[in-house]
């Protein structure tokens, strides 16, 4: 896969490089978060712990997608909800609802 930069912004209050990439997947599927992040870190120059692939457009009918990444200065400053969308296994299970009893009909 080919990857080129289309736009980069630092946003020091959030301590974080956004980026949005352009990619290239000729005759394959719109590939997941997992099989992106080796070569996105790679190619924003951070490491793959620090980056979070927050986007994904595929272009309709082309197989070419553009990416929203958000490259952390350090992984400690990355948001608990990034990081779930990252690793969806990291995710609490919801608690189950009590069973409430049903009410009598009088």
């Amino acid at each position: 896969m080919k990857f080129a930069t289309v736009t980069e912004k630092e946003n020091q209050l959030m301590g974080r490089r956004e980026l949005w990439l352009s990619i290239e997947h000729k005759g394959q599927a719109t590939p997941t978060r997992k099989q992106l992040l080796d070569g996105v870190a790679k190619a924003v120059g951070s490491p793959a712990e620090n980056v979070i692939i927050d986007r994904i457009f595929t272009d309709t009918g082309r197989s070419s997608s553009r990416l929203k990444v958000l490259a952390y200065k350090d992984k400690n400053s990355i948001p608990k909800a990034k990081l779930e969308k990252m690793n969806p296994e990291l995710k609490q299970p919801a608690k189950p609802a009590e069973a409430q009893p049903a009410e009598e009909k009088k």
